[in-house]
């Protein structure tokens, strides 16, 4: 007897790129909003979709310097840097 767990349709690419940009868009909106908490849990839903991008990387860590976690913001402000070295705000919030 054989057993199925794997009934669940996978997720496409295209659809995993929609939830990143539909989570980037609520968090850029709750960020001008003021309402950090829930800016830093968007950024954290897209960044499970492209974990490396260094732009949410780096909103993240600004999210994260406005609700003093200070320790949370750098180490993705590093993350940030060390993907896109370019990134010139991610060197700031590095400190």
């Amino acid at each position: 007897m054989y057993f199925v767990f794997d009934a669940m349709p996978k997720a496409s690419s295209d659809d995993n790129a929609a939830a990143a940009v539909a989570a980037t868009a609520a968090a850029t909106a709750a960020f001008v909003d003021e309402d950090y908490q829930a800016a830093q849990a968007q950024y954290t839903i897209a960044l499970t979709h492209r974990p490396c991008d260094p732009q949410l990387l780096s909103g993240r860590s600004a999210a994260r310097l406005k609700l003093g976690d200070w320790m949370g913001a750098a180490d993705d402000a590093r993350r940030a840097s060390s993907a896109c070295p370019e990134l010139a705000k991610a060197h700031m919030r590095r400190g």
